[in-house]
């Protein structure tokens, strides 16, 4: 073929794509609405749904102009940008701002939006591929006993069996709401977790101290519920919303401001492998399907320094007999 061919070929092709009719256009609320139409029976959706109608609201925001009503392929990294900027700055209660973590979420639900689009054939390509969320997941707060113990001397019946289920056992939030009497092996030391209350829907069985087993004995029981916490109002378990509320106030008043109660399940599983349990153990009770998420609750702390430390002494000392 002669270069005049190569020429004539080429702006061949350009005329074609020049005439070809463009491709409809979108916006961000309309992407959502399908997206939510094809992903709500899905596993995750609340939380993802939640992150999402935060970004693709077409509500105004004081300096940002609403996501939801841009056109899909029009979004820029500089958009996302401006909208991680708003949301740090804003108090979402009195004296609450979010984390960057918990905005980085929006964006990682947003990317999988638009990828779950260019596969759909909706959107040819990802404009938000090159974003990139600046924090990670891991919180470095994992409370020892020291902490616990103060913990424990602000709650009440009730939260005394909250705070030791979670530091004890390591038992995550809606585990420790939807706990029943009849889970609770006192004999054998063991609460069996149903399917129904564990987060992957896969039953286990986690240890339960004596100091554990004392506290839910402690909470009175309810004559016609199975539940070890119940709301007398609806009888059925509270919400996990009251839960987090309770603990949040429970740690300001301990001094813990914060804490979450969701590390004193990285407590638990720090304090049982300081004390020699095995990191597999520690993965069969937090529930983990994967070793290396058992590894990023485990934190490393000053006096596992000093055990390294004597380790290495003794052991220089046992080489040189």
């Amino acid at each position: 073929m002669t270069d005049d061919e190569l020429v004539a070929r080429a702006l061949e092709v350009l005329q074609r794509r020049v005439n070809a009719t463009p491709a409809p256009s979108v916006t961000v609320a309309q992407l959502f609405e399908r997206y939510q139409a094809a992903r709500q029976h899905t596993k995750g959706w609340r939380v993802t749904s939640c992150n999402l109608r935060a970004v693709c609201s077409v509500t105004y925001m004081d300096g940002v102009p609403p996501l939801g009503q841009r056109d899909a392929m029009s979004l820029r990294v500089l958009d996302w940008t401006d909208y991680r900027a708003f949301r740090l700055s804003e108090e979402w209660a009195v004296g609450r701002k979010r984390t960057e973590w918990s905005v980085d979420q929006h964006l990682h639900s947003l990317k999988a939006m638009l990828n779950w689009a260019v596969d759909e054939g909706r959107i040819p390509h990802n404009p938000l591929e090159r974003a990139r969320a600046r924090s990670h997941s891991r919180r470095e707060i994992a409370p020892d006993e020291s902490a616990i113990e103060l913990q424990l001397g602000e709650a009440d019946v009730g939260m005394r069996y909250v705070v030791l289920a979670s530091a004890d056992a390591g038992m995550r939030r809606n585990e420790i709401r939807l706990c029943r009497h009849d889970w609770v092996d006192v004999r054998g030391k063991r609460i069996h977790l149903a399917a129904e209350a564990c987060k992957g829907g896969k039953a286990r069985s986690v240890p339960a101290t004596k100091r554990l087993l004392d506290a839910i004995s402690a909470v009175p029981r309810h004559v016609r519920c199975p539940w070890v916490l119940v709301n007398p109002e609806t009888e059925q378990p509270y919400s996990g919303n009251s839960f987090s509320r309770w603990f949040r106030q429970l740690a300001t008043d301990a001094g813990m401001p914060h804490v979450h109660l969701h590390d004193n399940r990285h407590g638990a599983a720090t304090n049982a492998v300081a004390r020699g349990a095995k990191l597999t153990a520690v993965q069969k009770m937090l529930g983990h399907a994967n070793l290396i998420t058992t590894f990023t609750y485990v934190n490393a702390r000053e006096d596992d320094l000093d055990a390294v430390l004597g380790a290495i002494e003794s052991g220089i000392k046992n080489d040189r007999r």
